[in-house]
């Protein structure tokens, strides 16, 4: 079962990781710290990790 990417999703990861990759190389997690709570407070919604299982469930 093969599930296609966004692009907003691959973007949203490439950017925090770009963020944490600066923020380990200067020694401050607090930039990363803040871009997170930033994000979490914005409305970023979480991925319900149960869909996936309901789903298979109701395709038996």
């Amino acid at each position: 079962m093969r599930r296609p990417f966004s692009r907003a999703a691959v973007w949203q990861h490439f950017t925090a990781a770009l963020v944490l990759i600066g923020a380990g190389a200067t020694g401050s997690l607090d930039i990363y710290r803040e871009y997170a709570l930033y994000h979490r407070l914005h409305g970023e919604a979480e991925w319900d990790w149960t869909i996936p299982d309901q789903w298979y469930d109701q395709q038996l």
